[in-house]
């Protein structure tokens, strides 16, 4: 059975064949409990899956979707005056939530979402959307093909290896 830790090392392996562009993957040095949203000041305890994810690795630059962001930068997020790399991230956030059909930001509270990736040059993003009653949150991908939602982040990982893009003609019910 597949791993998180495995899955993203095989992401990245993907990567470094895909592109020219430098795709460091850096180790986080702190167990991670909880998870930053959208909302100042207010986490969600951090599942099994994502626990994997935070306490193995930080932040990941030219990941699947852009960049992965670190517990740090998505705390940034919250900041008045943030780095101009996170400052143009909130950019297109508050643009994707005004403009984007269904967009996670448009349809739920700031304290259901958290943001897991977003590429600066690109509208390509990736949410957390944090639902009731699950053990894990959903996956919500935003990308040149649409939009794309994951039961969890194995689903959207394995998918990424297979280069499935079937999750992307779901429809909302």
């Amino acid at each position: 059975m597949n791993n998180i830790k495995d899955l993203i090392i095989k992401a990245k392996h993907i990567n470094n064949e895909l592109t020219s562009l430098p795709s460091n993957l850096y180790i986080c040095k702190v167990e991670i409990d909880c998870i930053p949203t959208l909302q100042t000041g207010i986490y969600r305890r951090i599942s099994p899956m994502l626990r994997e994810r935070y306490n193995n690795f930080g932040s990941w630059e030219n990941a699947t979707h852009g960049d992965w962001l670190s517990i740090d930068d998505m705390k940034e997020l919250w900041k008045e005056k943030p780095t101009s790399y996170i400052e143009n991230i909130k950019h297109q956030l508050h643009s994707c939530s005004q403009n984007w059909p269904n967009d996670a930001c448009s349809l739920f509270k700031d304290n259901r979402i958290s943001v897991f990736a977003a590429d600066v040059n690109s509208f390509e993003r990736i949410y957390i959307v944090w639902l009731d009653e699950v053990d894990e949150p959903e996956i919500w991908v935003y990308d040149s093909n649409g939009m794309a939602r994951y039961k969890n982040l194995m689903c959207y990982l394995e998918a990424y290896l297979e280069d499935d893009l079937s999750a992307y003609n779901k429809l909302f019910i």
